[in-house]
């Protein structure tokens, strides 16, 4: 009776959690990119067909085609808290860093720029869309199943007449909830790096404990032994 108890509530949790509408966007970027974004007060859209996942770049090739696009460039943010596979596939090394912006204000800098869209990812199983092929307006939107934990949120640009490889788009640094340093940044290097953020706008600047977490171990300690 106990375990079905646990069972239920974990599984009310989850369905209650997915609901919970956030606001918040992360951006797991490097060093150089950040200080692009803090010094020119920007974000800076770029061309897909560098992206890791073919089938994604490809989904967005095929876009750009059937719109008759002479450009289309993307960028790339989550919603989805801190995770392991965030910071290692997209912010690995110790100029990684994670940004953190707060979605609504963000996005009101978005969507006053013509060309501009955005919206969650859509994940799908291959047999999904064969059973349902999406619409063009969703192809840059919909990636493969195996991807739903990363909880994608997506900005793209387009352009029929003009070819550009990027696209800057301006913002204020007020859109910035914080700055988290990656888990691989030498501590000698942290306050360095915070000094020079703070040198530039009044963000506040952490480190993740990801890796090495204080109170998780504290715990492990208190743990009575048998």
């Amino acid at each position: 009776m106990m375990r079905s108890f646990f069972s239920q509530s974990r599984a009310f949790i989850r369905v209650d959690m997915r609901k919970t509408p956030v606001n918040f966007l992360r951006r797991y970027t490097n060093l150089p990119s950040l200080f692009d974004i803090l010094q020119n007060q920007r974000i800076t859209l770029l061309d897909p067909s560098t992206w890791d996942d073919k089938n994604d770049s490809f989904f967005m090739e095929k876009y750009k085609d059937k719109k008759g696009l002479k450009t289309l460039l993307g960028l790339c943010f989550t919603e989805k808290g801190e995770t392991y596979h965030h910071w290692k596939v997209f912010s690995s090394g110790s100029s990684g860093v994670c940004v953190v912006f707060k979605k609504d204000e963000l996005l009101q800098y978005v969507k006053n720029i013509s060309g501009t869209k955005c919206n969650q990812v859509s994940y799908k199983r291959i047999k999904q869309i064969k059973d349902s092929p999406p619409t063009i307006s969703e192809m840059p939107f919909i990636k493969r199943l195996p991807y739903q934990d990363e909880k994608e949120f997506r900005i793209i640009y387009e352009h029929k007449i003009t070819i550009k490889n990027h696209k800057q788009i301006s913002i204020k640094l007020d859109s910035i909830e914080k700055i988290t340093l990656s888990p691989w940044t030498p501590e000698q290097l942290i306050q360095p790096v915070r000094q020079a953020i703070k040198n530039i706008a009044d963000i506040p600047v952490l480190k993740t404990t990801l890796l090495s977490n204080e109170q998780w171990k504290n715990i492990g300690n208190q743990i009575k032994s048998v």
